[in-house]
């Protein structure tokens, strides 16, 4: 998903609809193969959405602001709903 802008909007997709705990799974699966993740262009793109330094810093601030964002974006229905 990292080596094309097809496979990076398709991961943000799929970013989106995680839970906390998946998302978190996620993050340890990136950090193991960051090298291979932060080689193509889309990967980099990846890694900064999913703040992948942080997460190898200090996993705990990146679990809170991860939180404090899943709280803050409203939900595709609720976007879908307002329009009409």
């Amino acid at each position: 998903m990292a080596s094309s802008k097809h496979g990076s909007r398709s991961f943000d997709a799929v970013w989106e609809s995680l839970t906390a705990k998946q998302k978190s799974q996620v993050m340890e699966e990136l950090k193991s193969q960051q090298s291979a993740v932060v080689a193509p262009l889309w990967g980099k793109v990846i890694a900064t959405k999913t703040r992948l330094d942080l997460y190898r810093q200090d996993k705990e601030k990146w679990m809170k602001i991860t939180a404090a964002q899943s709280v803050q974006k409203p939900s595709n229905e609720k976007k879908k709903k307002n329009k009409g």
